[in-house]
């Protein structure tokens, strides 16, 4: 089953575009592949939202943030929904060595969107000299706090245990250290077969297996 996951509809944010490396996967070779193609279109007017203000640190974050809720390209192409095939029982080994970084750059999580696969290893970076605290939530029931942590030195890296990224599912970041504006979504996916629609709303899913 093809799915198409609007975040930023359901969850009120919409997310940019990172999608698993090459090196991520080993994939069995899969006979009668097909390739996927398509766009994700608002059919409504956009509805332009204000611009985030800043409320603390502005002489280091600036005075305000463009908000990521919602972006929309060429003929309503919405920018940055997630595709996936969903039900689906992958045909591939997950590299246990790949690991992904989440940084926090001018106080906006970048990337603000990712998808890595279950026991992935994530590191958390601080690339600004102000403090801040990733405080990480599981989204799929209530919300559950996976973890929660204080980054208060520029270059500080922290690793995530593995064991926090085996549930498939959306985590949602954000930043305790008076920093609401900061949001990142890690779409933790149970195989590669994902993606996300360009600036135009466009996607591909390639070496699709025969079904449904």
């Amino acid at each position: 089953m093809l799915h198409i996951l609007l975040l930023g509809f359901i969850l009120s944010h919409l997310m940019v575009h990172s999608i698993f490396a090459q090196s991520t996967v080993q994939r069995t070779k899969v006979l009668d592949a097909g390739t996927i193609t398509g766009s994700v279109r608002l059919k409504d007017n956009p509805t332009a939202y204000e611009p985030m203000e800043i409320t603390k640190d502005s002489k280091y974050c600036g005075k305000s943030k463009p908000s990521p809720r919602l972006i929309v390209g060429k003929n309503n192409g919405i920018q940055n929904a997630i595709v996936y095939l969903q039900d689906f029982t992958a045909l591939e080994k997950i590299n246990e060595n790949f690991k992904v970084t989440l940084d926090q750059k001018k106080c906006e999580y970048v990337p603000h969107i990712m998808i890595v696969p279950h026991g992935a290893q994530l590191d958390i970076v601080n690339s600004d000299p102000i403090l801040h605290n990733v405080h990480a939530y599981e989204t799929q029931d209530a919300p559950k706090s996976l973890f929660n942590i204080a980054q208060p030195i520029k270059g500080q890296r922290t690793a995530i245990k593995r064991s926090l990224l085996e549930k498939p599912g959306i985590i949602e970041a954000t930043c305790d250290a008076g920093h609401p504006w900061m949001s990142a979504y890690i779409m933790v996916a149970s195989h590669s077969y994902y993606t996300i629609t360009d600036k135009n709303g466009e996607y591909k899913l390639e070496n699709v297996p025969p079904g449904n």
